[in-house]
């Protein structure tokens, strides 16, 4: 049995059922003000809820403040129906404690609004002078995760 194959296989039956899209959430500044305080620098990767009316719709995965856009960025996986442009959704700023408590308790975290927008994309993302950025991760010099073999000058 080639596993590449099937592996493959399974990916492209997967590709007509994805329920989650890439969008950059854009914060509502009155809001991150009013929840977060002022001049607040953060650089972060908790995954934050994304509602809309109160349902669970996505996470944030990465979050960052852009002081020449006085607000913050999100990149955040949500589900497909609101992953368009211009939708709009409640960031819950703050991780649930977990067991012990009641999935749906109002632990007062701060809820900020943003807008769903296109992911932000380049097209140099994951190149640098032709070279990948897998290629110069450290696990490449024993050959892992690279489409190339790289010769570890330590062996």
């Amino acid at each position: 049995m080639n596993v590449t194959s099937s592996v493959g296989d399974g990916l492209m039956d997967k590709r007509d059922n994805i329920c989650r899209r890439k969008v950059t959430l854009v914060f509502e500044p009155d809001d991150v003000r009013a929840g977060l305080g002022e001049n607040q620098y953060v650089l972060t990767q908790p995954r934050n809820r994304i509602e809309v009316d109160g349902k669970t719709v996505g996470d944030t995965h990465i979050t960052a403040s852009f002081g020449r856009l006085g607000t913050f960025l999100s990149t955040s996986l949500v589900e497909q129906e609101y992953a368009e442009p211009g939708t709009q959704v409640t960031v819950v700023w703050g991780a649930h404690p977990g067991p012990g408590t009641a999935p749906d308790a109002d632990l007062d975290f701060p809820r900020i609004r943003a807008t769903a927008e296109k992911a932000v994309r380049s097209r140099c993302a994951g190149s640098i002078s032709g070279v990948t950025q897998v290629d110069r991760w450290p696990t490449a010099r024993r050959g892992y995760g690279s489409t190339k073999q790289v010769q570890d000058p330590g062996r």
